[in-house]
């Protein structure tokens, strides 16, 4: 077994819930150092995007609070987001 590390703050999608739930070797994190950025990393770690350089980029938000609590982005805002994914890639 490969234990794999990454940022504990993250997104996945839901669908990934029932793997984790179901994972039968949760005990060998019972007594880990920062378990919480390791377990999730491990479990899914055969479902990690390929192309992602960094850990850091699991962890990506853009949050806009200036327009709202947050502001929620919509359709009309996908070149703003194009500009600011493209920013932060370089």
């Amino acid at each position: 077994m490969i234990v794999e590390k990454g940022p504990n703050w993250f997104s996945i999608r839901s669908t990934f819930l029932p793997i984790i739930l179901s994972y039968k070797k949760m005990k060998i994190f019972k007594h880990s150092f920062l378990g919480d950025e390791t377990f999730l990393q491990t479990i899914l770690s055969n479902y990690r995007p390929k192309q992602l350089k960094d850990d850091n980029e699991m962890a990506a938000r853009y949050i806009d609070w200036q327009r709202g609590k947050p502001y929620t982005f919509t359709e009309k805002d996908v070149l703003e987001l194009a500009k600011i994914k493209n920013f932060l890639k370089s």
